[in-house]
């Protein structure tokens, strides 16, 4: 069958380019940028990709630069105009401004709980198995949550990260339509998703970007026979060290790190990073960037299309 070539509307075109740059990262990429001035940020792996709270952007040292939220995905992130229109598009309603405003000190809360069975039934579409999807749901590490607009209701799925105390500290969300992520205004980023190992001693612990690339790579072990829980699971909530340090500091059991990062540029520059950093520091540090694939959610369902005989 011939493959339909993707395609944007003008009127695609047109809500994408109102999304604010900043606001579009802030969004996406919380983890990334830090505030450096009363209206700019920086890429916290870049110093001099400045981003202001007007839209426009300008990578200092590359010596590229634009003032909307699609340039920069074409033009730092690499991706095409089409699937720039669609990511950007996706977010259009929400993110018209900067949502900008003096930093305060805000308080934690998760959202409501709300339809877990369209969040289980995202996740199992995305590949996550059962038993995995079983634990975080029984313990309260995911479920759903809805949010209404004049026009529809949306369902997010909620991934919840707790202290060393058990308490929830932070709460990240992913939508089930579309291209929504973020997280709750007060998540302590030390804390983000973690699926912790069966014995509070183990010594392995698996680094990712995303809480559905560390469920996927436990949904591979699971179908390939391991013991899925030897290990413990930390989402870095983008491509932080923050998490990292907190969590090595309270499981000093730990001595081995497996970086499993996406096999992007910023990924694997950040995993050359974290081996570099902790193999200093007597780590044993193994770099498992999946290969032929973006991450390891798109590993793991090329792994199902290839049983099914779907795989192109």
């Amino acid at each position: 069958m011939e493959r339909v070539k993707p395609y944007v509307t003008e009127e695609q075109v047109r809500a994408a380019k109102e999304v604010n740059t900043l606001a579009f990262l802030l969004r996406h990429q919380p983890e990334r940028f830090k505030r450096v001035g009363r209206t700019e940020y920086a890429h916290c792996g870049h110093d001099s990709l400045k981003v202001s709270v007007n839209g426009k952007w300008n990578w200092h040292s590359r010596g590229v630069g634009g003032t909307t939220a699609v340039q920069y995905l074409i033009k730092v992130e690499g991706y095409d105009f089409v699937r720039a229109v669609q990511i950007v598009c996706a977010d259009a309603p929400f993110l018209s401004s900067p949502p900008v405003t003096e930093e305060k000190n805000s308080g934690f809360a998760l959202p409501p709980r709300g339809d877990n069975f369209k969040a289980y039934q995202y996740l199992a579409g995305r590949g996550v198995c059962d038993e995995v999807l079983a634990f975080c749901f029984h313990t309260g590490r995911v479920y759903g949550t809805n949010r209404r607009t004049a026009e529809r209701e949306y369902t997010n799925c909620v991934f919840v990260g707790f202290d060393e105390s058990g308490n929830p500290v932070h709460a990240g969300l992913r939508g089930t339509q579309g291209f929504f992520r973020g997280n709750v205004t007060g998540s302590d980023k030390r804390h983000p998703f973690c699926i912790p190992a069966e014995k509070e001693g183990a010594s392995t612990l698996a680094l990712y970007e995303s809480p559905i690339d560390a469920m996927s790579d436990a949904s591979l072990r699971i179908r390939r026979g391991a013991a899925w829980r030897e290990q413990h699971y930390l989402s870095l909530d983008g491509l932080s060290m923050l998490p990292i340090e907190t969590f090595l500091k309270s499981h000093p059991g730990v001595t081995h790190l497996r970086i499993c990062t996406d096999n992007d540029k910023a990924g694997r520059e950040h995993a050359a990073r974290l081996e570099e950093e902790y193999a200093a520091r007597g780590y044993l540090v193994e770099s498992c960037i999946p290969h032929g694939v973006k991450d390891y959610n798109e590993l793991l369902q090329k792994e199902l299309s290839r049983e099914r005989g779907t795989e192109r």
